[in-house]
């Protein structure tokens, strides 16, 4: 079938007759259309399933095209439900080109001009096309509009040779990384033989408050960190304290010490910082690889550091981190999430799952990642002169993730990597009314439209109590309870009625 994209933009062929791709085809025999340049571009189109195109797609995508950076475009798209129960709109997340290791998500339809490949289109796999955007840093574009139409029995992207073709392309060009697993819809990367010989574990702590193991937190935290497999690396932690508590757990903590694990005590002056604890770890760090981790972090697998340390080694990758959970098994971060013209923790107190594209299952961009498990290559801290200390309590992981963006570099959300984190039991979470006006007017200009989390549902709290919620939500109160007394359900509560108030009157 020859398919002419010139022609059904300037309307001299029936729409109709290419409404409908009937089976999976390559479409590479096209008509030249021409851009405003006045260069010719053979623009190709690669269908999986049957589909139903919307007249606009075409003139849509010729507007992209016309930018000549741009090789690969792939469009939101609409399914026809079987059940009758109404359409439904697919809205992809913005490139990710670790996501595509893992999972397919650009929809049955993709556009591409055949000027930029190096072979004609039919010598590809669809996976191959991609793969070599990859190799050779081809621009690949979201269009945000809704191109066309396919139904929900159709659509199955995951070919049978994709992960040959996902590890032949690892082998080649990441050497180290290795499709793990492909038991789901999608393949896991795993990145832990990337990992350098030398990673230092950055953790600032006051150490005062204790675990309902009745041991200091930093305790607990170290603990866990030495159970970890380290295979051929070692681990360097370096435990920033304040100077104004006991601290006779810095002796216990010295104990842990191995022949893969060494600690290194770092003295610090209040007032509490956490910027400025962080970047002093770090500059008496000697790593290759930094994490910067709160004292209130138990691991939850054991491979996780690696997975983060070698993550953290891919070429532009500015900084990752992993998915955190309540004491209540309850989701904390799996990411920062731009919402309601801000942005928090994706996901946030919903329960573990897939998520749309593997939002909660694989690696893939984020806009940001948790001060909590924060790692990255030492050169990257060192080239952004580290976190800034203007910002002591809150919002300095945002402000430092927003830098790392603005020079060019990636944010990852590993999954595989998994702790447990009891947020902001060392210190007051409140949030000064002059840490939200400094991140607002430093970076409320990027707090635009989420890109990489396009079809997230977010449940920042419980709304309906039946069934199973009400025991998971008794269980949060549980834990509330055991790290912050009566006052802190009291203060679960407060807030609620606090947010139904804003609601009624705003």
């Amino acid at each position: 079938m020859q398919f002419c994209l010139h022609d059904l933009l300037t309307g001299t062929h029936d729409f109709s007759k290419f409404q409908t791709l009937n089976e999976s085809l390559l479409i590479s025999r096209q008509a030249k259309a021409e851009t405003e340049s006045g260069q010719e571009q053979i623009i190709c189109l690669i269908a999986d399933c049957e589909v139903s195109f919307y007249p606009s797609y075409f003139a849509d995508l010729r507007e992209v095209f016309v930018n000549k950076d741009v090789a690969v475009v792939y469009s939101d798209f609409e399914y026809r439900s079987e059940f009758k129960l109404g359409d439904s709109h697919i809205r992809p997340p913005s490139w990710s080109p670790e996501r595509f290791l893992s999972n397919d998500f650009m929809g049955p339809v993709i556009a591409l001009d055949l000027a930029k490949f190096a072979k004609p289109a039919d010598s590809y796999t669809r996976t191959s096309l991609i793969l070599e955007c990859l190799t050779r840093n081809l621009e690949v574009q979201l269009l945000e509009t809704v191109g066309y139409a396919v139904s929900t029995s159709d659509l199955n992207l995951q070919s049978a040779s994709r992960k040959s073709e996902i590890q032949t392309y690892l082998t080649e060009n990441r050497p180290g990384s290795e499709v793990s697993k492909d038991s789901t819809s999608w393949l896991e990367i795993s990145n832990k033989r990337l990992a350098p010989d030398l990673i230092s574990v950055v953790i600032p702590t006051r150490g005062a408050k204790k675990s309902r193991r009745s041991n200091e937190l930093i305790m607990d935290c170290v603990t866990s960190l030495t159970e970890q497999s380290l295979g051929t690396s070692k681990v360097e932690v370096v435990v920033v304290y304040d100077t104004d508590c006991k601290t006779d757990y810095l002796k216990k903590i010295k104990k842990l010490e191995s022949d893969s694990v060494s600690i290194k005590l770092v003295a610090y002056d209040p007032p509490f910082n956490f910027s400025a604890k962080c970047n002093l770890g770090a500059s008496n760090s000697i790593g290759e690889v930094i994490l910067f981790l709160n004292d209130d972090t138990v691991w939850r697998t054991s491979d996780s550091l690696l997975e983060l340390a070698g993550s953290a080694m891919i070429k532009n990758v500015g900084a990752v981190g992993a998915k955190l959970f309540f004491e209540n098994g309850r989701l904390q971060h799996g990411g920062y999430i731009l919402t309601r013209g801000f942005i928090g923790h994706a996901y946030f107190r919903d329960v573990e799952g897939f998520g749309p594209f593997g939002d909660l299952a694989i690696t893939h961009e984020v806009v940001g990642v948790t001060g909590a498990c924060l790692a990255q290559r030492k050169e990257v801290w060192e080239s952004l002169d580290g976190w800034d200390a203007s910002f002591p309590g809150a919002y300095n992981d945002i402000d430092y993730c927003f830098r790392i963006r603005e020079h060019g570099l990636a944010i990852l959300q590993v999954n595989s990597a998994r702790l447990y984190h009891y947020e902001s039991i060392t210190r007051n979470p409140t949030v000064k009314p002059e840490e939200t006006k400094m991140i607002n007017e430093k970076w409320s200009r990027a707090f635009g439209s989420e890109p990489y989390f396009r079809q997230a549902v977010t449940r920042p709290e419980v709304t309906y109590l039946r069934g199973a919620v009400i025991q998971d939500y008794s269980r949060y109160i549980q834990t509330t309870y055991r790290h912050h007394g009566f006052k802190g359900v009291v203060k679960i509560f407060s807030n609620g009625i606090k947010k139904a108030r804003k609601k009624v009157f705003s």
